[in-house]
């Protein structure tokens, strides 16, 4: 009996690690086009960019793998990097986008 429970624990321990679970606001920094995302934990992310002075926002998907973040829109994905609080990619010129604190 004991045993089992440990068991139990350690695989609810072990699920808790591979959740996709990612959530905040991140503004981007010296980046075309994207001026932020928004990560709501159940893998939905809101994207707000534009151009010109017209804002655009867009739904889309995202899948964590380790420090990777694969964001689909679309049907087109673009992968970023989680580096501390902070994610970057690379849309042709280097992006990064910094966690906004509430």
């Amino acid at each position: 009996m004991k045993y089992s429970f440990l068991r139990y624990i350690l695989l609810l321990i072990f699920l808790a690690g591979c959740s996709s679970s990612f959530e905040g606001e991140y503004i981007a920094e010296d980046c075309l086009f994207l001026e932020k995302m928004v990560f709501n934990g159940k893998d939905t992310v809101y994207v707000t960019g534009g151009a010109f002075g017209m804002k655009n926002e867009k739904a889309g998907t995202y899948k964590i793998d380790g420090d990777k973040i694969n964001i689909s829109i679309d049907q087109k994905s673009t992968v970023f990097t989680k580096q501390g609080d902070n994610i970057s990619g690379d849309f042709g010129v280097k992006c990064t986008l910094y966690k906004k604190s509430h």
